[in-house]
This record gives C-alpha cells, sequence and structure tokens, in this order.
C-alpha cells in the first residue's frame, strides 16, 4: 500500500527502489541490507505484540535510518529505542518515505539519529554485554543454590565470553 501511495505521488521505480529482503541465508540478507539507506521493520499492529525486531537491531547497528514501531512494552524496557527509531504507522508509512527522500534537513537530521542506534545496540546487545548478564546470571544460580533442590548448580550452557572481553 505504500509503494502504491508513494507512486501516487509521482515517485517511480528509478526514484524509490524496494528490495524485499527475503529467502535469504542471514549472512546474504546481512550484506543487502548494508546496502540499502533506510530498513523497515515492522507495525506493532501487524502483528499484535510489536517485539524488538531482528531487522531493527540490524538496522541500527549498521547505522541506518530505521522505520517501523513496536508495542509499548518494547519502549518501556528500552526507552531510548524512542531516539533512535522513525515511528510509522500503516497510514503514515508512505509520507515518512516521501519525507526522508525529498526533505534533505530532515534526511540530515535522521542520519545523525544514526549514531544513537548504532550506540543502542552496543549498549544492549554487544556479545560482551551480553555474556556478563549471563555469567553474572550464572552465578547467582550458583552461589544462591537456585537449582534442583539438592544445592547443585543448575546446569546452563552459553557461550564462551572470557575471549570477547567480559
Amino acid at each position: 500500500a505504500a509503494i502504491q501511495a508513494l507512486r501516487s505521488k509521482g515517485i517511480n521505480d528509478s526514484q524509490f527502489v524496494v528490495r524485499l529482503i527475503t529467502g535469504r541465508s542471514w549472512e546474504d540478507a546481512v550484506k543487502e541490507k548494508a546496502q540499502c539507506h533506510v530498513i523497515f521493520d515492522q507495525i506493532s499492529s501487524d502483528i499484535g505484540i510489536g517485539t524488538l525486531g531482528a531487522n531493527t537491531m540490524e538496522g541500527l547497528a549498521q547505522s541506518k535510518i530505521v522505520l517501523g514501531d513496536y508495542h509499548g512494552y518494547t519502549y518501556s524496557m528500552y526507552p531510548e529505542l524512542e531516539q533512535c527509531l522513525t515511528r510509522v504507522t500503516k497510514d503514515s508509512l508512505a509520507d515518512t518515505l516521501y519525507a526522508l527522500a525529498y526533505n534533505r534537513e530532515l534526511w540530515a537530521a535522521k542520519t545523525h539519529i544514526n549514531k544513537q542506534g548504532f550506540d543502542f545496540v552496543r549498549s544492549r546487545f554487544d556479545i560482551p554485554v551480553v555474556g556478563t548478564q549471563w555469567k553474572h546470571l550464572i552465578e547467582f544460580i550458583y552461589e544462591e543454590g537456585v537449582n534442583d533442590g539438592l544445592n547443585k548448580p543448575a546446569l546452563i550452557a552459553v557461550p564462551a565470553i572470557e575471549q570477547a572481553g567480559a
């Protein structure tokens, strides 16, 4: 619907290229996303829940402009996401894409926000950060005896994090 709305504004396929990235390996999909200027993830009303999506994380990690929207619960868990993500609805997606394409000041402002998105991903989801969280959880389980009731540590498999600088 958004593409049809853009075409009704006189935008043709040579001015605005949309790539549907599907049916590819993760590595190939990430490489293709690296070629894009704008990443669209999801609109919470589309799926009901609107949890933080992989496309958003990958787009922010690549310092891209990311369009989407999530359930309020997601924003309550990650309030800084509001600063990194360009929120859109089904009704505003086409207008937002049009504005990004033709409003250089808006494009420059959104491009500046890309650094905030990169910082958000690094501060919340970088391997050493997540690894340290898991390490603390495992230590808590071991030290507090939260296990099968026999005072033995619970068995939890996690990736090695010591090499990652944790």
